[in-house]
């Protein structure tokens, strides 16, 4: 198999093509063979996604590890730029140091066993930044990404769910991945990341696969997950995201607010004072 083309794809907006038109084309190449009807009407929000390729070249154009490389020796900066994690015996553990992050100690993490995080990549990579871009279009939210480096046989963090739609895109290797769905009504489509949860907390997986180069997982916010490289071999990904604080709620809690912004200047009834004994009888507004 072939790299596909997402990179050409998006180069074709400077060519003249329709940015709208390409990115959806993005998306679909993003989830193929899956059609985007299908995923909105049978995935979005709902239930995990896992593409099986066969195909370990699909997803180079996003990030290899020739591109980890040179990132990590441009000088990344600890904790806002890069992360390395573990994750043994039940208990996850962040190994940062501060400043710029030199070449020879990220290393020397990843070869003890650290996963290495690499946050918001795109700002220092104009080709992903393109793509993520065009993505944005199609989704009508902002777009994000962070990198994933996981030594053989290791995992970096615990179970725990984020406040995005995540879509796992393998470039290298291979991850046992555990998914959860969420444990009750009140932590769907959660509006904050959980912290790290213990082995018991999970319940039982909806999904348990092997994701190799090549595949794609998708899972929502929500859902619980935890992953595993394979023994035989490091992993490489990049989670692209989307959907943050990106709700019925954020839309309207703004544009209520402009309403009411509105309406207080046009309507002399909204400035006037509450009655006397208002609060006697709707309770007080503020505890």
């Amino acid at each position: 198999g072939e790299a596909a083309p997402f990179h050409k794809l998006a180069a074709s907006v400077a060519a003249g093509a329709d940015s709208g038109k390409v990115a959806r084309e993005l998306f679909a190449l993003l989830i193929a063979p899956i059609t985007i009807d299908e995923f909105y009407r049978d995935y979005h929000e709902k239930k995990p996604l896992l593409v099986k390729r066969g195909n370990p070249k699909y997803y180079d154009n996003w990030l290899k590890m020739a591109g980890v490389k040179k990132l990590v020796a441009a000088g990344l900066e600890w904790n806002s730029e890069l992360d390395a994690t573990s994750y043994k015996d039940g208990a996850r553990t962040t190994l940062n140091g501060t400043g710029v992050a030199e070449e020879e100690s990220v290393w020397d993490k990843y070869n003890t066993g650290c996963s290495v995080r690499l946050l918001r990549p795109q700002r220092r990579m104009d080709g992903m930044a393109k793509l993520l871009s065009l993505l944005e279009g199609h989704w009508g939210s902002g777009a994000g990404a962070n990198v994933y480096l996981t030594p053989a046989d290791h995992q970096g963090f615990a179970p725990h769910w984020d406040d995005i739609e995540a879509f796992i895109l393998q470039t290298e290797g291979a991850k046992h991945w555990q998914v959860y769905a969420p444990r009750n009504k009140d932590e769907e489509m959660p509006r904050y990341s959980s912290g790290n949860l213990e082995q018991g907390e999970t319940g039982k997986p909806v999904l348990e696969a092997d994701v190799e180069a090549g595949d794609l997982l998708y899972f929502p916010r929500g859902y619980i997950h935890q992953a595993r490289s394979a023994k035989g071999t490091h992993s490489l990904h990049v989670t692209v995201s989307y959907g943050y604080r990106n709700a019925w709620y954020d839309y309207l809690k703004i544009a209520l607010n402009q309403a009411l912004e509105t309406a207080v200047r046009e309507d002399v009834t909204l400035r006037r004072g509450l009655p006397h004994d208002f609060f006697d009888v709707m309770g007080a507004p503020f505890v």
